[in-house]
């Protein structure tokens, strides 16, 4: 019964994270709200969650180079450069996400001041503003955040000062002081999936966007 106590609360836990976690930050997590563990336990409850198909390795490591667990349900991910995008929309949704454009560049000065501020870093994870919000929930086409979910934004900066934006969806509460090794490893999935091989700024150039576009190809 213990057993199936911890695999629960290990799924729990990894709803409630935007990242990928390592079974050590899940077990001190679990520690804190009460679980007994010990590292065999906790790695036996990870086998199973894995032979079960629930988890996965993420292939991401945090900052002391430990493989991390995701949930193999992904959550909606949209990767994006700049406002706009939304091939495929309707013209009535089309309108009403390239209306928010100038309100979601506005807001992106934050990311800008951010990094200006703070010139070693690269990444940051924070709650999407209520214009980048807005596109979101155009972009899933109307599809409802399930109850307790917010949208955040995973934002990195290029060499090029482009800025590249992941949108995440994740518990409300869910923090976002978290690594930026595995914000990293975030957009080198992202970036891969699409097709570049890691290359970045070729995603970026292809995307005909930037970070002070407004949303048509040069």
């Amino acid at each position: 019964m213990m057993s199936r106590s911890i695999r629960k609360a290990i799924i729990r836990e990894l709803e409630r994270s935007p990242l990928p976690l390592s079974a050590a930050a899940l077990r001190d997590r679990l520690e804190a709200k009460g679980y007994d563990l010990d590292e065999p336990s906790m790695r036996r409850a990870g086998d199973a969650l894995i032979a079960t198909g629930r988890i996965a390795e993420a292939g991401a490591h945090d900052s002391a180079g430990r493989m991390c667990w995701r949930l193999t349900r992904e959550p909606q991910r949209l990767l994006m450069v700049g406002p706009g995008g939304g091939e495929g929309l309707d013209d009535a949704s089309s309108a009403l996400l390239h209306a928010l454009d100038t309100d979601v560049l506005r807001e992106l000065e934050a990311d800008v001041r951010f990094f200006r501020k703070h010139p070693e870093r690269s990444h940051r994870i924070r709650h999407a503003f209520p214009a980048e919000a807005r596109q979101a929930a155009i972009l899933m086409r109307g599809e409802a955040l399930a109850e307790g979910l917010a949208f955040f934004l995973a934002t990195e900066r290029l060499p090029s000062g482009t800025l590249l934006r992941l949108y995440l969806t994740a518990p409300i509460n869910a923090p976002v002081d978290v690594p930026e090794s595995w914000v990293t490893a975030l957009f080198a999935e992202a970036v891969a999936k699409e097709g570049f091989s890691g290359d970045h700024e070729a995603f970026a150039a292809a995307a005909c966007l930037d970070a002070h576009a407004t949303g048509s190809c040069a």
